[in-house]
């Protein structure tokens, strides 16, 4: 047999040549198709997003204080909570977001909103400059996502306007 290519014409032995259902000699189409199905198996399991957590309870917490302290005054605050715990979410090993000043959370996300810190797993402590509010480390990811979720739906139904929506980075708020 000769097989062409771009970098020319080969000749084959006859017992490497395809076969007649398109395999190879000694290569099982049942298994084959076997392996295909299970490869498309595994390719559609992790392509379906995972599930994501919900917390009513939260959820209910969040929108009694949209409520109370109306709508127009909680979209900064919203957005730069979900930005700070989106930041922590993506890098639960850096331990550097793990403690955050609390003055500096008064003023990005207002100490009425504490609630959903704490509800990620942060506890204030004493720190060297002041109180902190310090993360229970990685065995909290999965109570964060769960916060972050609800926090991120909160701010999405009031949405900020492109002059509103500032850049927090929340490296000023390490310790």
């Amino acid at each position: 047999f000769i097989i062409s290519s771009s970098f020319g014409s080969q000749l084959i032995p006859a017992e490497m040549a395809a076969s007649a259902d398109g395999y190879a000699p000694g290569i099982n189409p049942d298994l084959v198709k076997e392996a295909m199905e299970a490869v498309a198996a595994v390719a559609a399991e992790s392509s379906t997003a995972p599930e994501v957590p919900e917390d009513l309870e939260l959820r209910k917490r969040l929108d009694a204080f949209t409520e109370e302290h109306g709508k127009d005054s909680v979209r900064q605050e919203l957005g730069n909570a979900a930005k700070i715990l989106q930041r922590l979410s993506e890098d639960i090993f850096n331990v550097k977001l793990h403690a955050m000043r609390r003055e500096v959370l008064e003023r990005t996300v207002g100490e009425s909103l504490f609630f959903t810190f704490e509800e990620a797993g942060f506890q204030e402590r004493k720190g060297e400059n002041g109180a902190v509010l310090q993360w229970v480390g990685p065995d909290g990811a999965q109570r964060l996502k769960a916060v972050l979720h609800e926090v991120q739906r909160a701010a999405a139904e009031y949405p900020l306007s492109g002059a509103e929506d500032l850049c927090l980075d929340p490296c000023p708020l390490l310790q």
